[in-house]
């Protein structure tokens, strides 16, 4: 291998390697909004049973 193949490879790396690296972080962004999410839809959901079953069976 010459120097350019050298160079040219090195920038191919460095093109795929960056590339992979934005699309993990996008797809660890997307998991963590989707848990966060969920997690709130839960958390909204205790709250709500929390308080019928405070009001207790005639609220029902």
């Amino acid at each position: 291998m010459d120097s350019w193949s050298l160079v040219l490879l090195g920038i191919a790396g460095y093109v795929a390697t960056t590339a992979l690296i934005r699309l993990m972080i996008r797809r660890r962004n997307q998991l963590a909004d989707e848990l966060l999410a969920e997690a709130e839809r839960e958390r909204r959901r205790k709250k709500q049973k929390n308080q019928e079953m405070r009001q207790g069976p005639a609220a029902r």
